[in-house]
């Protein structure tokens, strides 16, 4: 916790639009020999409440709605102390997304960025995706990681849209 590999997954779980980060959900293992310095590593274990939209209580949000997903904002600016506004009150983890900033976002996105459209393809094709609903979820999840790469000081995410990627499926 507190490293950028920690922030980095925030991030990420905040562009899948995973609102469902509870304790059940989550999880923290040993690891022994360290790696890569750490002795202990945090987990997702569940990414049932992604790939939809965030909606405040009582309904959490939607799951694997493609029409949520594509109108699920992602990033509305920086604040004058620095951290990342995103899109939502994120009111039941407020707490992780308070401290992120446009480095963290873009380290992030710098990761995903490296994906070959064969990899985003073989993720949604494990996940028996049906190609044409792929290649909207890919579209999407790379056009918030061209916001990211773009963040800086932004004011607001239309702002910092860029034009739609090709789909990663052909």
């Amino acid at each position: 916790m507190g490293t950028q590999p920690y922030r980095g997954l925030i991030v990420l779980m905040h562009i899948l639009s995973n609102w469902d980060l509870l304790d059940q959900n989550t999880a923290l293992y040993a690891v022994n020999p360290p790696v890569h310095g750490a002795s202990v590593v945090y987990v997702v274990r569940d990414l049932g409440g992604a790939l939809g939209k965030t909606k405040g209580p009582p309904t959490s949000g939607t799951r694997n709605d493609i029409d949520d997903f594509e109108e699920q904002g992602f990033i509305k600016g920086v604040g004058k102390d620095g951290y990342v506004r995103f899109d939502d009150t994120r009111w039941r983890h407020g707490k992780l997304y308070r401290q992120i900033t446009p480095a963290d976002v873009r380290w992030t996105c710098e990761l995903l960025r490296r994906l070959s459209p064969r990899q985003w393809e073989d993720a949604f094709r494990a996940a028996r995706y049906e190609r044409a609903l792929a290649n909207r979820f890919i579209l999407r999840l790379q056009e918030k990681v061209q916001m990211g790469l773009a963040l800086g000081g932004v004011p607001d995410e239309r702002s910092a849209r860029r034009p739609p990627l090709s789909p990663a499926i052909g």
